[in-house]
């Protein structure tokens, strides 16, 4: 019998037939020939023609399958290649060339899915060292525009800063340097040292304001 030949072949060359039945796998189910790894689907059946025949009940002829006597091997998800009794040849005889197929497709599969996971490989590294570029970019952006930022309230706590001294200066030498003056001038001080950048002294009423946003 061509099935059983088949499998002894296959065995005898280190490989295996394995019949699968997953509810959920519909896909991976039937019959596999599993050849260094590889599990093609394969279906021995005999061919079978139609034919035209005559009704007994009418005039109408039906149509009807018969069989051909002709055996097949089909291997399904190789675009259904297959093999058949010929003339000359039965299928039996065409075994070794069937065997050197099978292990050819399944070298040249394995070395398409060795392609296939290197050229995976090299764009899960392309795209990991494109994201750390973006990332030390956006971080070295973000430290520069903080840069930028502290340097701008340097510069504005430094302008208050004069400005105070030009305040008080001018209520000392018109004699106006009064209590509640004397006051402001410690609060816009206190303010000053606040929102400079080196200092950043904390306080309690201006606690969770963004000096950024000043």
């Amino acid at each position: 019998m061509f099935s059983n030949a088949l499998i002894l072949l296959l065995k005898r060359r280190g490989h295996n037939v394995e019949v699968r039945t997953n509810e959920y796998l519909t896909s991976d189910n039937g019959t596999k020939a599993i050849i260094n790894g590889e599990a093609f689907e394969i279906c021995v059946r005999e061919n079978r023609k139609r034919v035209q025949v005559k009704s007994e009940y009418s005039n109408w002829m039906n149509t009807k399958y018969v069989p051909t006597g002709v055996l097949t091997l089909r291997i399904e998800e190789l675009y259904n290649h297959q093999w058949a009794d010929s003339k000359t040849k039965k299928l039996e005889d065409k075994l070794p060339n069937i065997l050197a197929y099978l292990e050819l497709r399944a070298k040249k599969e394995i070395e398409e899915r060795k392609r296939s996971e290197k050229w995976h490989k090299e764009y899960q590294e392309k795209l990991k060292k494109e994201k750390e570029l973006k990332d030390r970019i956006d971080n070295e952006l973000a430290t520069f525009k903080a840069v930028i930022n502290n340097s701008s309230r340097w510069q504005k706590s430094m302008d208050l800063r004069n400005y105070i001294k030009v305040v008080e200066k001018d209520a000392i030498e018109n004699n106006k340097l009064n209590e509640e003056l004397k006051a402001w001038l410690k609060w816009i001080k206190d303010k000053a040292d606040w929102y400079d950048p080196l200092i950043e002294k904390e306080d309690e009423l201006f606690e969770g304001i963004d000096r950024d946003s000043i």
